[in-house]
């Protein structure tokens, strides 16, 4: 009988100790997605960025220099692509990397997340109580945060028909709080595709030793756990 308990004992560890390893090796997965996202997103900004100035640089020269219409005319159109291609590059550095985080605390950064996630003409609201320290925080939970936000809000936004979008975060000794709630439709959990990302929400937060939960009740309502423990990983 004894034998027995201590056996399963050993075995209940051995278990723990693979999920710790699958825990850290998820973590790094995330670390070094970001991390390429933030070197992908810096080269894209100074290889492109000096290009694109280049072209318009370049077309404002040849307006100066001739007066012939057809010419003028194609070097606004030079111009203007250029300009295109600067939006489009910026949309997609967003995307790639938040650059509010660098020079932001954290609530900070989340607060123009959903200003620029919600426009101010569609009649949506957007509340935001965060009360969560950024000081100590491990960078790749902060990331973590803020990429949960951001498919949140998009999420609701983009899904949800509703007319108010709120934030709430908090924590405690050992866990951070974050909800993301909506008083629209709803959604059908049966039918969540994958472009929705509630997986990649799921996977973050597991890598994380959290918790993710989706309910439906006068709107949808995304709840996270994590545990702050990962807050001064980074100082150890």
């Amino acid at each position: 009988m004894g034998s027995g308990i201590q056996r399963q004992r050993e075995l209940n560890d051995q278990l723990q100790i693979k999920l710790n390893e699958n825990r850290e090796l998820a973590k790094a997965l995330v670390v070094s997605e970001e991390h390429t996202r933030h070197d992908v997103a810096r080269e894209l900004h100074d290889e492109v960025g000096q290009t694109v100035t280049v072209i318009r640089t370049q077309a404002s020269i040849i307006k100066r220099l001739t007066t012939q219409q057809p010419v003028l005319t194609s070097a606004e159109m030079i111009e203007t692509a250029a300009l295109r291609v600067y939006d489009g590059v910026h949309d997609v550095l967003a995307k790639l990397w938040p650059a509010a985080l660098n020079n932001l605390p954290l609530s900070a950064a989340i607060a123009a997340l959903m200003r620029e996630l919600i426009p101010q003409d569609q009649s949506v609201l957007g509340v935001l109580n965060w009360q969560v320290n950024d000081h100590p925080m491990d960078e790749t939970l902060k990331i973590t945060l803020y990429r949960i936000c951001q498919e949140g809000v998009t999420n609701a936004y983009r899904h949800g028909a509703a007319s108010r979008i709120e934030i709430n975060a908090r924590q405690d000794n050992q866990q951070i709080y974050l909800t993301i709630s909506d008083n629209g439709k709803g959604i059908d959990l049966a039918s969540i595709t994958p472009g929705y990302g509630l997986r990649g929400i799921q996977s973050r937060v597991s890598a994380f030793g959290g918790n993710v939960s989706l309910s439906v009740d006068n709107g949808t309502c995304l709840n996270v756990t994590l545990p702050t423990v990962s807050l001064s990983t980074k100082g150890n």
